[in-house]
């Protein structure tokens, strides 16, 4: 007990437990959705009604960490007929191929995470940005969203108007199926709108905007796509059009995405309370 009380306390500074678990089958064979929130749900949280969600292909080890963690929480030995030891059981029988190892036999003798299993986990949330919009607090001993990580980020996006950061960024054109161009655009964080004018200076005029209010979410591009030729990219989604985005190096692609998130953030906020204000 104490020793994977020991190993927890450590495992769950590296790798974030999933709120919410359920198997699906794919082409591939049976796969994991995993479901990721943060607890603190503060003011300007960028969770607070939804979820960080991924898929994994390795089902069965997400499942023996989180009985780990489970046990870890516990001052005596967990039973079979605990509801949550059997609903973790129920999901591990849709993963069973004929004659594998029962979840019983499987938990009770295995040896415990290897160190190589525990890193391709933190490489495929690497891929996946879950740690550009995740950090672990150990203040709390959890799992925060950025934003409640870093709640005096709140307090720099501008009250007044006043930009959060501007600067050139290049925007992925697409003319043909096939062909594909970057061209460079001034743009400006402020407000309530992400604004960018057709030419390459912000004394160009020919203005566009994307009301933040109106975005799904902000993504920086995961490395596998960065490998195939979108390195230091990020992608804006809202309802009608994705928008493809690269900056000078990954610091000022990853500062962009941090400011946006904020923005778009405090715009939703403010929308909320402004709807909630007329009702």
């Amino acid at each position: 007990m104490d020793r994977i009380k020991e190993f927890c306390s450590e495992m769950v500074k590296q790798i974030p437990i999933p709120e919410n678990f359920v198997i699906e089958d794919s082409s591939h064979g049976c796969v994991a959705k995993l479901s990721f929130s943060c607890p603190r749900k503060g003011h300007y949280c960028l969770y607070a009604k939804s979820c960080f969600s991924l898929t994994s292909h390795q089902p069965q080890l997400w499942m023996y960490i989180m009985l780990l963690h489970l046990q870890s929480k516990h001052s005596d030995p967990l039973s079979s007929r605990d509801e949550c030891v059997q609903r973790l059981e129920s999901l591990w029988e849709k993963t069973q191929l004929k004659g594998a190892h029962s979840f019983s036999m499987t938990m009770t003798q295995h040896t415990g995470p290897h160190r190589k299993d525990l890193d391709s986990l933190q490489t495929h949330l690497e891929e996946v940005r879950f740690f550009d919009l995740f950090g672990f607090s150990e203040d709390e001993g959890t799992w925060l969203c950025f934003m409640c990580n870093n709640p005096e980020k709140a307090t720099v996006v501008n009250q007044d108007g006043q930009p959060l950061i501007e600067g050139k960024l290049k925007e992925k054109q697409v003319q043909w199926k096939f062909i594909k161009r970057w061209k460079t655009r001034y743009f400006t964080l402020a407000g309530n709108q992400l604004l960018f004018r057709k030419g390459k200076s912000k004394d160009e005029f020919d203005d566009s905007t994307i009301e933040l209010s109106k975005v799904q979410s902000v993504k920086v591009v995961a490395r596998k796509r960065r490998e195939r030729g979108l390195p230091r990219a990020f992608e804006i989604f809202t309802d009608s059009k994705t928008y493809v985005l690269k900056a000078r190096d990954e610091k000022h692609a990853e500062q962009w995405h941090q400011c946006i998130t904020v923005a778009v953030a405090q715009a939703k906020e403010r929308e909320n309370r402004e709807a909630t204000t007329y009702l």
